[in-house]
């Protein structure tokens, strides 16, 4: 049996038991000389629970909606399977809560590297 677990802010969120377990993980590799607006590798959604750890541990993160203009907050995140990180450098972003659950999404990679850029990088 295998064992994931999501790591935000150095706090091991409590998980439901088998509900999108294994993550999904999708990696995209861009060619700099195409920049493309697919900027990020990321997770499929994964849901939590709404104990009181997951709670203090995502505390100040609102909802961020997918056409949303305004940068969402998000909080450093480590994935772990079986005890081997395969997943460091991340950044959680909470998509929705309700009563009983957060949903939230992982992003990695060169998630922002066009916020890296200044200046004319055309020269």
């Amino acid at each position: 049996m295998s064992s994931t677990q999501i790591i935000v802010n150095e706090v091991s969120l409590d998980t439901f038991k088998g509900e999108g377990f294994p993550v999904k993980i999708t990696k995209q590799i861009n060619d700099l000389r195409k920049l493309v607006s697919r900027n990020a590798s990321f997770t499929s959604q994964i849901s939590f629970p709404r104990t009181a750890k997951n709670t203090a541990a995502l505390s100040g993160l609102t909802p961020t909606f997918r056409n949303s203009k305004v940068t969402p907050r998000s909080l450093s995140c480590v994935i772990l399977m079986n005890g081997v990180t395969v997943l460091s450098g991340g950044r959680f972003t909470l998509s929705s809560k309700s009563d009983d659950k957060y949903k939230g999404t992982v992003f990695f990679g060169n998630f922002d590297f066009f916020n890296l850029l200044e200046g004319d990088i055309s020269e």
